[in-house]
């Protein structure tokens, strides 16, 4: 004898997002025939109908009996949520009346949290470590399927915040973070009228900077944001300042003379505190003495052979700044070494007394 309330009856098994749905004829004494059969459980089992749910979301046995008039199937289960560190997670369901949120930590058992019973549950400030905790609500006695919370680090810029380039160079600023990330940055501040600073992406900032002064230095500073790779988050904007050292000039006189035999003593200047060397350029005349050196002054005795004619010695002087080592465009300095002359008149005069030598 068929069971009229079971006629042509639809039975659901939800568990998690899997979906079973059977046509069945149900007869008294009669085995369940599915259409479909057994799909397994999230467990790996085979589905019995002792524990699945009719249309009207109430218990029944494999027979089709219904075991509890009361509707117990979780009206909806909560999604994944993926967010940045620091960021907002918010799980939300649907259906029934009486909620309460639990929480896995770690593969743990789930516990309650507290005072979280309405639809929607709201994380604020996650961090990292909360990443992998499962979430789910346990709705009018039933516990839903659990959702995952993904936390991906937000990026810290590693590279050091200052660097120092001299007129005329690249920065060539090799941009690191703490997380894999793509860069972005903005100029910022400026003084000292540098020039060839601007906005750009990528992985290095490699931009000719140039300082129009001489002797004082300039700052740049750029102001880089990380964005991760993996979950696009991005991090706070990171100051790199970078100072731009000036390229000294000579400032001692190109020219000098002095006597055979003595030392030009030339006193080296720049536009900038620097360290000077030199070597020796093109020479006349034969002048001996002179040689390559560095120092702040040149101090070397030159000698011309000649009695008569003037000679030369070019010095070609390089000046390196001591804040930054940036060496300036060489500068010659050229020597005029006189000869000493030698008296070429008669060395005896001859006059009668009383009359003038007249030598």
């Amino acid at each position: 004898m068929k069971r009229t309330f079971l006629e042509a009856l639809s039975f659901c098994k939800i568990l998690g997002t899997a979906l079973l749905l059977i046509l069945a004829d149900i007869s008294e004494g009669a085995e369940l025939k599915a259409s479909s059969g057994f799909l397994n459980s999230l467990t790996g089992s085979y589905l019995d109908l002792h524990d699945g749910y009719d249309l009207n979301k109430r218990v029944i046995d494999k027979s089709g009996f219904v075991l509890n008039s009361e509707s117990v199937m979780p009206a909806s289960a909560p999604a994944d949520v993926t967010v940045c560190e620091g960021g907002n997670a918010t799980f939300t369901v649907s259906g029934g009346t009486i909620y309460q949120w639990q929480v896995s930590t770690g593969g743990s058992a789930f516990t309650n949290i507290t005072g979280q019973t309405t639809t929607t549950l709201y994380l604020t400030g996650v961090t990292t470590s909360m990443s992998g905790n499962q979430y789910r609500c346990v709705i009018d006695g039933v516990a839903s399927t659990a959702a995952f919370l993904t936390v991906n680090p937000v990026p810290v810029v590693t590279t050091p915040n200052t660097a120092i380039v001299c007129s005329g160079s690249n920065t060539n600023i090799n941009l690191t973070a703490s997380v894999a990330s793509t860069f972005s940055w903005v100029v910022g501040t400026i003084s000292g009228g540098i020039t060839g600073a601007s906005p750009g992406t990528g992985n290095t900032i490699n931009q000719l900077l140039t300082n129009p002064s001489r002797s004082t230095v300039g700052t740049v500073a750029y102001v880089v944001t990380p964005t991760s790779t993996t979950g696009y988050c991005t991090g706070a904007p990171y100051t790199i300042t970078v100072t731009v050292d000036p390229v000294p000039v000579v400032t001692t006189s190109g020219t000098a003379t002095v006597c055979s035999g003595y030392s030009p003593n030339i006193n080296l200047t720049a536009s900038a505190t620097s360290n000077f060397s030199w070597v020796v350029g093109t020479i006349t005349g034969g002048i001996t003495g002179a040689s390559p050196g560095s120092g702040s002054s040149i101090n070397q005795p030159l000698t011309n052979p000649s009695n008569s004619a003037a000679g030369t010695v070019a010095y070609v002087v390089t000046p390196t700044s001591t804040a930054g080592s940036c060496a300036g465009a060489p500068y010659t300095i050229t020597v005029t070494v006189n000869p000493s002359p030698i008296v070429t008149t008669a060395n005896t005069a001859t006059i009668c007394s009383g009359s003038a030598p007249n030598i």
